[in-house]
């Protein structure tokens, strides 16, 4: 399966044919490299047996050039257009789910700028209830929870100022704690 993520670099501010060899030369011949508002983003589309492979080879292979991430996007948070585009459906679609109109009126709340002209919402809570209606596939909820996971222990204030040691330790910790989760799911079943 192929699964489609960004990795964003810290400290690095521009992007030369130098580095886009050596990232090929690295096994990134998945990756499209690109400067954005002076940000480098690696865009992958990334053949694998689950998100969590896909995300944790790419992150080695950047990390043995010496690169450090500061975060995966696509992020958590989401607008209704980024929902109808992520899922692949016009926006009046996503408005009517959020709205009660289609469904069973019970689509995730808002968890951020609620009061403002454009709410957002977890797209993994998105996903979960997605799923549970066959809107998007389990796929789409296991990307959402590998990313969030990661970027959580990657996050809250440390952001790019993680070691490699650090990101590839935090990495096996992601394996763990998804490969418990996925037992733990089994088992309830």
């Amino acid at each position: 399966m192929t699964f489609s993520f960004a990795l964003i670099l810290a400290e690095l501010d521009t992007f030369t044919l130098d580095q886009a060899d050596a990232l090929f030369e690295a096994g990134c011949d998945d990756c499209s490299p690109s400067v954005s508002a002076g940000v480098v983003v690696l865009e992958f589309d990334r053949e694998a047996d689950s998100p969590r492979q896909a995300i944790d080879s790419a992150i080695r292979q950047v990390r043995e050039l010496g690169w450090r991430i500061e975060r995966i996007e696509p992020d958590d948070l989401v607008t209704q257009s980024e929902i109808a585009k992520r899922l692949n459906r016009s926006r009046e679609s996503v408005r009517q789910l959020v709205h009660g109109e289609r469904q069973d009126g019970s689509f995730p709340r808002p968890v951020a700028a609620v009061t403002s002209t454009s709410p957002l919402w977890s797209w993994l809570e998105v996903t979960r209830w997605c799923v549970a209606r066959n809107i998007c596939s389990p796929s789409a909820l296991e990307m959402a929870k590998t990313i969030k996971l990661v970027n959580g222990l990657m996050g809250s204030g440390r952001r790019g100022r993680l070691s490699a040691r650090t990101q590839s330790a935090l990495a096996e910790q992601v394996q763990e704690k998804a490969a418990k989760y996925g037992s733990s799911r089994r088992k309830r079943s």
